[in-house]
């Protein structure tokens, strides 16, 4: 991870408490401005798929007045860029009795599935046949033994590397 210094070592460096603690606040205040920013990107993400929920609902009975017979499923899938699973969810919210409790419901069970997926992933990356973590568990369990090595040790397997490379 890096991490980006807003001041320089050399501005710093005949700071005040107080410019430490007016530099400090500037952060929290641009962390504060960000979680805003979020919040509000997702409500209008959870209002736009009420929204889209809600015209969908009117153009499915349009459909049904202006050509019986005809399949929404069709339509959608020649009009609307989405899949029909998130026009069905978009549509369930906005029929719902309490919309804004289906958003949110939503919302939890996205979050859910994201956090099983990493976590199908870790198991995944975690099992024995995973060549790259075999290979992590062998540099892990060397670099034990070799901590545990006294420096006498150490050296003279330093040596012994150095014979067979230079034979």
């Amino acid at each position: 991870m890096t991490v980006v210094l807003a001041y320089k070592a050399e501005e710093k460096r005949n700071w005040t408490l107080a410019d430490e603690a007016a530099a400090i606040n500037k952060e929290f205040d641009r962390l504060d401005r960000a979680e805003n920013r979020r919040q509000t990107a997702e409500a209008t993400l959870s209002y736009a798929r009420l929204n889209a929920g809600s015209g969908l609902i009117t153009a499915k009975a349009m459909l049904a007045k202006q050509e019986p017979g005809a399949s929404f499923e069709a339509w959608c899938e020649a009009n609307i860029k989405r899949s029909m699973r998130d026009i069905y969810r978009c549509m369930a919210i906005a029929g719902a009795d309490n919309p804004e409790r289906a958003i949110w419901k939503e919302r939890a069970e996205r979050a859910e599935g994201a956090a099983e997926n990493r976590n199908a992933q870790k198991k995944s990356a975690d099992k024995q046949d995973n060549p790259v973590n075999q290979q992590s568990k062998s540099v892990q369990i060397a670099l034990g033994i070799y901590r545990r090595m006294s420096v006498e040790e150490r050296w003279e397997v330093k040596r012994g590397q150095e014979e067979i490379d230079n034979a």
